[in-house]
């Protein structure tokens, strides 16, 4: 699936995760210059406004702006758990989950930290009912791998 630019997803609620976008089953999708805004998860579940979740999925983000969406659970802006999650030139503020603020990348064969610039002002909650909280980005797999599966790599047209 394409989803050209100019896209906005704004306000959209759900209980499941994904409340801009969900990419599941073999689901290839390429999204490039989109807006995701206030979209919120209201149940305790993963990606505020962008979940790519299938052992074969893919998500290619690119020029994308990704502010103050939230996850009562992980991935404020987006939750990924599938084949590859690759996100270039995008800006992150202001997203908000108890782990993964801006991103909650789970992908079992993947492997460094992306870096970290433009993601700002990102909130991890605290812990709560023996939960730990979260950093702004979680990656959960093999450090050694990660470039091969993930990358993110962020900008901002932001002025400082």
């Amino acid at each position: 699936m394409n989803i050209t630019e100019g896209t906005t997803f704004t306000g959209n609620t759900c209980t499941e995760g994904g409340a801009g976008v969900y990419n599941g089953g073999n689901g290839v999708v390429t999204d490039t210059g989109s807006v995701y805004e206030k979209n919120t998860l209201t149940e305790v579940h993963a990606g505020g406004a962008i979940r790519n979740d299938g052992a074969n999925t893919q998500y290619i983000l690119r020029d994308a702006v990704l502010t103050e969406n939230s996850s009562l659970g992980d991935g404020g802006a987006i939750y990924s758990n599938g084949l590859a999650f690759i996100a270039t030139r995008c800006t992150f503020k202001n997203n908000k989950a108890e782990q993964g603020g801006a991103a909650y990348i789970n992908v079992t064969n993947a492997a460094k930290n992306p870096t970290k610039e433009n993601i700002d002002q990102n909130e991890k909650k605290p812990p709560e009912n023996g939960r730990r909280g979260g950093e702004t980005m979680t990656l959960k797999s093999p450090l050694e791998r990660f470039l091969k599966y993930v990358a993110i790599e962020t900008t901002s047209n932001e002025e400082a």
